[in-house]
């Protein structure tokens, strides 16, 4: 099963906010995209001005450019047949991204308006499976479960009689299996020390005692058995569900310290942002008001503009890679899209502030495609 067959809105906060921006406009249509390759630079936002027949309108698109550039917040507009480009000022993107966190915008959408979405493994509900093919297909079930919570549906997971994994969608659609491929692991020195066949529990010890690295993440023993087990779900979620995954000593100590880079960056994304919270309250107790606005436009210098755009679009992104992955089922979009993610929040953590408000939506989207995925991330904590 390729996916789901539904369509899902990948638009995050800040095309959202920029379409709202557009109905103040006289007349027209249209429909907004996050340019990858853009006369502007990164962090641009496409939009494109449709007719009734859902052609590109030019007239529209040379008028709305001219509006466009002229609205507050706007940095810059080019207009690109078909596209208008446009780039927001840093302090706009910042707001407009945390407005939709906190709004439960970002990586999250209403398509399914409580209709019912139930999915079937074998080993749900009997506990904890053995064999890593056995356990690659509950994650991967429990996955999409979050997935499709993540679109409005009211999940419910069975236990199954059936060796494949399946969805349904009462009453329109039936049961159909969601075709998760099998796992090999080669010969090498880690399957050897376990006799032979490694298993769940395998890997969750190694990590527990500190023969399976993560890296600078080093876990307190009351986090070893939560961390072992989101090790063993990043390396089977991280591969396509229809591919085998095929493992070997050079994979899983790769995997580990991959992981370890992931979360420590959640870490550090969470733990600033706290300390912005903490800050806003502060403000208002002192001031008796708000000051949540003075506490995000904290930056630094020395590229930390560039910080905030590179973030905010990735924060955008999420949006986009959640819908795709709950149509197709598919985790392994957001693992990658963490790895990414958490890649940016390391180079960003020099230049930008600690009191930065961008870290607040940035840790919620690691933290949310994580949790989407089937990893849980509550491991490592500030």
């Amino acid at each position: 099963m390729a996916g789901t067959s539904e369509r899902y809105d990948g638009r995050g906060p800040i095309q959202r906010r920029l379409l709202e921006l557009l109905s103040g406009y006289t007349t027209g249509s249209f429909q907004t995209s996050i340019a990858t390759n853009s006369p502007l630079g990164p962090g641009t936002i496409r939009v494109r001005a449709v007719e009734e027949n859902g052609k590109t309108s030019v007239l529209a698109g040379e008028a709305v450019t001219e509006w466009l550039g002229s609205q507050p917040g706007v940095e810059e507009v080019a207009w690109r047949i078909p596209y208008v480009h446009v780039r927001f000022e840093t302090d706009v993107l910042r707001e407009w991204v945390n407005e939709g966190t906190r709004a439960g915008e970002s990586g999250r959408g209403h398509e399914g308006d409580g209709r019912e979405a139930v999915i079937g493994a074998a080993g749900l509900e009997t506990g904890r499976p053995r064999s890593l093919e056995e356990f690659r297909r509950t994650a991967l079930a429990r996955a999409a479960g979050a997935l499709m919570g993540s679109r409005g549906f009211q999940v419910s997971l069975r236990e199954s009689s059936e060796e494949s994994a399946w969805i349904e969608l009462p009453p329109a659609s039936p049961a159909t299996a969601i075709n998760i491929a099998g796992v090999d692991v080669k010969n090498g020195p880690m399957r050897a020390r376990h006799g032979g066949t490694i298993l769940v529990a395998d890997l969750v010890a190694d990590v527990r005692r500190g023969s399976l690295s993560l890296g600078e993440l080093e876990p307190e023993p009351e986090e070893a058995e939560a961390l072992g087990e989101a090790l063993v779900t990043f390396l089977l979620a991280r591969v396509e569900r229809e591919r085998r995954v095929v493992l070997d000593d050079r994979a899983i100590r790769g995997g580990a310290l991959e992981l370890g880079t992931i979360l420590l960056a959640a870490r550090l994304a969470s733990s600033r942002a706290e300390g912005v919270q903490r800050g806003v309250r502060a403000g208002g107790a002192e001031g008796g008001g708000s000051g949540g606005s003075e506490a995000e436009g904290v930056v630094s210098e020395n590229g930390a503009d560039e910080s905030v755009r590179a973030l905010a679009s990735h924060v955008e992104w999420f949006s986009g890679v959640a819908a795709r992955a709950a149509a197709q089922l598919e985790p392994a979009l957001l693992i990658r899209y963490a790895v990414s993610l958490a890649d940016l929040i390391g180079e960003a953590s020099g230049p930008l502030a600690p009191e930065d408000g961008i870290w607040e939506a940035s840790a919620h989207a690691l933290r949310g495609a994580l949790a989407l995925a089937g990893i849980d991330p509550s491991g490592p904590e500030a």
